[in-house]
């Protein structure tokens, strides 16, 4: 794939999923990738003090530990007054 062999991250981080045969890749609606986790996200898409909206993912090797994880931000985002809403999320 062009983001690990050509960008400065995918080299350097490319190792960490080099022997997976599947990995993430998130794109938006126009199939431009949004963020290779754990290697690359879009500067487009990065949290300022002017964000309204988050897209929150998670992503790792193991799965319960993920989900704990999200359970643990999304618990955090309602205490704060945040609404939540469900994804679809597409397993190839």
């Amino acid at each position: 794939m062009e983001i690990l062999r050509m960008s400065p991250k995918g080299i350097e981080y490319g190792k960490i999923i080099k022997n997976f045969a599947q990995f993430p890749l998130i794109v938006d609606a126009n199939n431009d990738a949004v963020s290779m986790p754990p290697i690359i996200n879009a500067d487009r898409t990065k949290v300022t003090t002017e964000t309204k909206n988050l897209f929150v993912e998670i992503t790792g090797t193991n799965e319960y530990a993920v989900e704990k994880a999200l359970a643990i931000v999304v618990c955090t985002l309602v205490d704060m007054g945040g609404e939540i809403y469900n994804v679809k999320i597409n397993k190839i």
